[in-house]
């Protein structure tokens, strides 16, 4: 997926009259992007528009106007944009009971290493999540992490066939679940594989 040029931003002015217009499309599109494993575990897929989103609010919250400012924003959201070939998500550790956060999130570590999260594509295989690096640290895990579902030309064919189920999974020591991936999720997934 082509990188965001910062040609493609608009200026806090403009962008402050537009927003809440910008907000509404954004949240019903990743309302269609988003897929829930379970109670704790939900996926936001990325694209093209949800990542100049982010990047526009934070130039926004932060009142960044240097070039290198807006540089290192746009470096550091363009990472997260799907790789061609490609399905990139946010995946967010949902823990509402807040007397015991840490204890909860804890129950996670390790779901970042390893083979834990993937699409089930039937007998076409898995399509493993590939976490990326940095995300926590030895004994202690983040509620937000990064990956990368990178999909092999056959893994696309069988993703793009919307006849054929597919499925999300997660699977670690401290959490099972999954979530069928169809209907609008399905096809707007499909689109950044080039279906």
């Amino acid at each position: 997926m082509k990188p965001i040029g910062v040609e493609e931003l608009k200026d806090l002015t403009e962008y402050e009259r537009i927003r809440p217009e910008a907000r509404n499309r954004i949240i019903d599109l990743k309302n269609r992007r988003r897929i829930q494993a379970g109670e704790k575990i939900s996926i936001v897929f990325e694209n093209r528009e949800t990542v100049l989103y982010q990047i526009q609010e934070m130039v926004r919250a932060e009142r960044i106007v240097s070039p290198e400012g807006i540089a290192h924003e746009m470096e550091t959201y363009n990472a997260i944009l799907p790789k061609d070939g490609s399905l990139a998500g946010t995946l967010f550790i949902e823990i509402r009971d807040s007397t015991n956060i840490r204890a909860d999130l804890d129950a996670f570590i390790g779901l970042d290493r390893g083979e834990h999260v993937w699409f089930d594509l039937g007998p076409a295989g898995r399509v493993v999540g590939r976490f990326a690096e940095g995300q926590s640290e030895e004994g202690r895990i983040t509620s937000v992490h990064y990956l990368q579902f990178p999909f092999s030309p056959s893994a696309i064919k069988v993703f793009c066939d919307l006849g054929r189920p597919v499925t999300l999974v997660v699977e670690h020591a401290g959490y099972r679940a999954s979530a069928s991936v169809d209907g609008s999720t399905r096809r707007s997934l499909a689109e950044d594989l080039s279906c």
